[in-house]
This record gives structure tokens, sequence and C-alpha cells, in this order.
């Protein structure tokens, strides 16, 4: 016989505290199998278990307006969870008639959730690899954790959103945020309230998707309460889910370390690491991935530390890891954490050419090396998104030199060292003139456009085949917010900003370089 445990309205602390108490419990054969509903007392900001708070949420914005602040014992990425909103979980033994496979477990668990949905009136349905949707947009997000036998598997589900203030609970800059980029937010998430034009009473969602699992599971429930074994872990460690060291559990340095990210199907993966004489003497991998089970990065850390910075070893190394611990991340190969290793690594030399860490960390070398790229590069491309929204020449190859935006400053740095800017106005043009250059003879090229950009595209300049490289740009991009399709059409109306002391640091590197090469060949 499951239970099912409704705890009502907690703050974040003992909701967390909780969730780990009864995994315990049931980890251990001291609860049965349990279903449990959760609600939040104040809206809150959870981050996932391998997430920096620092990286994921504004938090002097949330201590000023009292949204709470904590860490979830499950993976994925931060979010925004308000009174009105209703969690529901599955806590059970890892045992018929639950899937063995981490991947299989997903779908399986919703499915139960999506048909609840459904006789509420929404058209859900459960979209890889861990979400429902309704009609093409998010309602729930889902993950979990395990602990020895056990899992808990957990969902939320949006009743209604605040997205104006979801944003400024979590590291977007809401201010250089429009009306219409807001509307074209909700075209991603939905909720209960969109959809329905009303909320149905929670306790018939709760008792629909109760019926749901049991049809599904084959199993028989019972209301309970919270077991005395679990209240007696829950008091013994809520003090520390209320701390500083499990909300900041996970805190990269933010000086002395190489960083870089990469995109994969399983989620965002961030590395940090510092490298002395080509051994990892510090590494910080975090994310909004899942893991199983939850100490696997923790294990990875302490295994990559002082190792040779050498692909293959490293490879060995993860997948021995993988292998030992029966690891899973879903979406995410060892081959994808190496990936990421290398890719921040491999910026160390770039302090040889007199940049400095942090601008190190704001460089992307596409498909050869800074010391090849910059005595080869003699055009700088620009992003139109990075030009005043009210500019007539926003989206022109050209610039008129007004001297409202820093384009102005760019052209006469660039044109007195000997560059050609070219405004990039769509992804197409961007082929096209990267194209166009290759088969002019030209070697390389300088540019500026975010890091999602270039993750996205990698494949397509491999493809091109001219290499280059680029300046991160700052502030809020297209991928930020979901608004890349308008960026690749050249409608975003967004503003980026070009880091311009660094782009004219390396534009005056670029042509030293090219001088000193032509004074050597002269000779």
């Amino acid at each position: 016989m499951w239970r099912v445990v409704d705890t009502g309205l907690l703050n974040a602390a003992e909701n967390m505290a909780l969730d780990n108490a009864m995994l315990e419990a049931v980890s251990r054969g001291k609860t049965p199998n349990t279903i449990r509903f959760l609600r939040f007392l104040k809206p809150c900001v959870l981050v996932g278990y391998h997430q920096d708070v620092d990286q994921e949420v504004r938090v002097d914005y949330c201590i000023r307006n009292g949204v709470e602040i904590n860490r979830r014992i499950t993976g994925g990425g931060a979010i925004y969870f308000h009174p009105s909103h209703l969690g529901w979980e599955v806590i059970s033994s890892w045992s018929y008639p639950f899937p063995e496979r981490v991947e299989d477990l997903y779908e399986f668990i919703c499915k139960p959730v999506v048909e609840a949905l459904r006789r509420i009136g929404l058209n859900a349905r459960f979209r890889p690899k861990n979400d429902i949707e309704v009609n093409g947009r998010k309602i729930s997000g889902t993950g979990g954790t395990t602990r020895s036998n056990a899992f808990l598997f957990q969902g939320t589900l949006l009743t209604d959103l605040d997205i104006r203030e979801m944003l400024r609970c979590l590291r977007i800059p809401i201010k250089k945020l429009s009306d219409k980029e807001i509307d074209s937010l909700r075209s991603r998430v939905t909720t209960v309230r969109w959809e329905l034009s009303h909320v149905p009473s929670l306790e018939l969602i709760k008792n629909i998707i109760v019926e749901e699992m049991c049809k599904h599971f084959n199993i028989n429930t019972e209301k309970s309460s919270l077991t005395d074994y679990e209240l007696q872990i829950f008091r013994s460690q809520l003090q520390y889910f209320q701390s500083s060291s499990w909300i900041y559990l996970v805190r990269i340095p933010r000086r002395g370390l190489f960083h870089s990210s990469i995109k994969t199907p399983g989620g965002l993966i961030r590395v940090a690491v510092s490298i002395r004489e080509n051994i990892i003497q510090n590494i910080f991998i975090t994310g909004d991935f899942f893991t199983y089970p939850q100490t696997l990065i923790n294990e990875l850390e302490c295994r990559l530390k002082h190792t040779l910075l050498n692909e293959s070893e490293m490879l060995g190394i993860v997948e021995s890891v993988f292998k030992n611990f029966n690891a899973t991340i879903p979406g995410i190969s060892p081959q994808d954490i190496v990936k990421a290793i290398i890719k921040a690594s491999s910026k160390i030399h770039l302090l040889d050419l007199g940049l400095t860490e942090d601008e190190a960390n704001n460089i992307i070398e596409v498909l050869k090396p800074a010391n090849h790229t910059l005595p080869n590069a003699n055009y700088i491309l620009l992003p139109y998104c990075a030009k005043p929204l009210e500019c007539s020449y926003r989206y022109d190859t050209a610039c008129m030199r007004c001297g409202v935006c820093d384009f102005t400053s760019i052209h006469l740095a660039a044109e007195n060292l000997g560059f050609k800017p070219i405004t990039i106005v769509n992804y197409e043009h961007l082929e096209k003139t990267l194209a166009r250059l290759r088969d002019a003879g030209e070697k390389a090229w300088i540019g500026c456009c975010c890091e999602a950009f270039y993750e996205k595209h990698f494949e397509d300049f491999e493809r091109i085949g001219l290499p280059g490289l680029i300046i991160t740009v700052e502030g809020l991009t297209c991928y930020d917010l979901g608004l890349e399709k308008l960026a690749y059409e050249g409608k975003y109306e967004g503003l980026s900003k070009i880091r311009v002391e660094l782009l004219t640091k390396i534009l005056k590197l670029s042509e030293s370089m090219r001088r000193a090469n032509k004074q050597f060949n002269n000779h």
C-alpha cells in the first residue's frame, strides 16, 4: 500500500529538508512508497543541486523583496516557485513497475500526470527529456535523484505565473526587456490559468493525479502523514538546509580560473579549471543537468584534480567513474564532459598573447588558435543587435558614425588599424560573408557574438572552414530569451553590448602581429 502525503504550505528550507528526510526514510525501508504534494509559503527561487547560486540568481533582488533562495536535492535548472504553484513527487524504492533505465523513468512517471492534465481540459503531452507541455508550451518541469535503491522524482505544475517577477529573480537583466520580448517568452511556457481562463481547485487536481498514478503504477493508496522517523531526520537536518553551507554548496571562484560552457541534449555544462604546468589544479563542473547518483560530480572533480591535461587520459578517468558508479547523466556523455574541460583549459595559451584571465574567458577561437587568426585577419564582423533600436542603420551593413553608440569608435579604430568592419544583419548574411571572404583568399576574421550562438552554429563554422576569433558580447542575448529564431532572421529587438576595450585590444594585437610577420617576411 502506497501513501499520499500532502505537506501543505512550508518555507523553502522546510520543503528541501523534507525531500531529503522522506527519500532517506524510503531508501532505508522505514516508510512506504509515497506520493507527495507540496507548496511554498512564500515566493522562492530554487537552484538545481549542481548549480552556483550567484550564476543563476539575482540574489540582491530576492533579498530585498522577500523571495527565498534555496537548493534542491535534485539537479536541473533554477526555477521560480510561487505559493500558487503545485509540486508533486513520487518517492519509491526502485522496483516494479518502474523502468530500470533512468531515461525511461522520466516518461513513465510523467504519463499519469499528463493524463490528469488532460482530464481537466489541457492538451498535455510529455516532451523529452523531462518536460510536460500543453500545445507546445512547457507547463511542468520534472527531474529526480536517487539514494541507494530508491528515487525521488518531482515536478512543478504552473497554475499561474508572473513572468516579469520570475525574470527579476533569475539572472536575466529584466530592465532591458521590452513588452514584446516578454510576450515572446510567454510563447515558451504556459499555465493552467492561461489555458483554461481559471484554475480548478488544487484538491481536484491532486485527486486526479493520484487516481491516474494508481492506475498507471497499478497501486493502491491511502492518505497519511509523516512518520516519526521522517520527522526525526527532518528536525535534525533542518538547520543545515537553512544554512549558507547548503544554499551556497556549489560556489565557483571568480578569479584564477578558465571558464567554458557547452550545450548538450541533457542540459548546459559549465566547467571552470585552473591549470599549472599542464596539470589540472582545480576543477568545478556545474550546470542544469541531472546526475544519478547525486554524488557523481563530486567524484569526477576529485578524480580529475591533479590530472595531466590530456584528452584521452581524462576521458579514461571520466568513463571509469561512470562505470564504477553505474552512473547516468541523461543526455550527457563522458565525451561531452571532457569536451567542456578541453574548451576551458585551452584558453590558457591566450595569456601568452598578453591577455588577462578575464579577457581570455571572453574569447572564442574558431577552428584555429589565436596566434594563427590574429596576424591573418583583415575583417571585423559586428552584430546588428549591438546597434541602438532607434538607429536607422541597425539593420544595415554600414555605420553612419553619428557618435551615439560604440559602433563609431569601433569603426574609427578598425580603419585606423587597417581593418574593414561589416555589420552582420542576419544568419544568412553571416554565412554568405564568411564564404565570400574564404573564396576571396582571406585566411581569418575577427567578430563579436554570444557564446550560445557559436555553440549552436559550431558545425556551420566548421563547414564554411574559415578560422576566426570571437569576442563575446555582454548583456542580454537572444538565447537568454529564447528568441534566437528572430535573431536568425534579423528581426531581434534586443540590445547586446560589444566589449569595446577588449575588441580594441585584440585589434591592436592583431595589427602588431600582422606588422611583425610582414617585417619578418621582408627579411
